[in-house]
């Protein structure tokens, strides 16, 4: 079980990363853009930033479950 539980943790893990990368292409992308107005801008990039916050929590949320496993892997 735990062997499945940890390759099932390292592809959510590579999910968060390539969600975090993608959410960072669109504030470059909103930042480079000259034709919207500003505060239409900010509104997106704060939703944007609040997403990354959503999976930064979820990232610290696998890296304790990783953590536990190998605790309990160890004993």
């Amino acid at each position: 079980m735990s062997d499945y539980r940890r390759a099932l943790l390292s592809a959510n893990m590579l999910a968060c990363s390539y969600t975090v990368k993608n959410l960072l292409t669109k504030i470059y992308a909103l930042e480079a853009d000259t034709q919207a107005p500003l505060e239409e801008k900010l509104s997106e990039i704060k939703k944007i930033k609040d997403e990354i916050t959503k999976v930064g929590t979820e990232i610290d949320s696998i890296k304790k479950e990783i953590t536990l496993l190998n605790d309990h892997r160890v004993n």
